[in-house]
């Protein structure tokens, strides 16, 4: 009796530790993120994801566009997938730090950064920054 006790109290344990060891690692990238293009925040234009659907707006000369798309997550990989015109796109994200996201396409590179977080600077330094005040 005591044996099987003891076998399913640690059982319960492994469980409770996988899943908080995967909440510890990120795998939740919810939130709205803001567009960094060579560093500079580019007002306008957000990617809010959502429980695998995320919605990407920009806004311009007072107006707004918006797409909708899901994604998955895989590591520290996010993979976009939006329609545009019944065209279906698929573009991946690599987690760079908690809260900062980044997408290269044909050489350009995007930061998406959630409130606070800036990308990383351009010297190399990968390491996220924190804005202060």
């Amino acid at each position: 009796m005591k044996k099987k006790l003891f076998i399913t109290l640690l059982a319960v344990v492994m469980t409770l530790s996988c899943v908080l060891g995967l909440a510890a690692c990120g795998a939740n990238v919810d939130g709205t993120y803001y567009a960094y293009v060579n560093g500079v925040k580019q007002d306008g234009m957000t990617m809010k994801l959502d429980g695998g659907k995320i919605t990407l707006t920009q806004s311009a000369v007072g107006q707004e566009v918006s797409m909708e798309g899901t994604y998955t997550v895989d590591g520290d990989t996010v993979s976009v997938t939006v329609s545009v015109m019944g065209i279906s796109t698929t573009q991946k994200l690599t987690k760079v730090s908690d809260g900062v996201l980044k997408s290269e396409d044909d050489g350009t590179i995007v930061y998406y950064c959630k409130d606070g977080k800036t990308p990383p600077s351009e010297d190399g330094d990968d390491n996220e920054h924190t804005l202060v005040g």
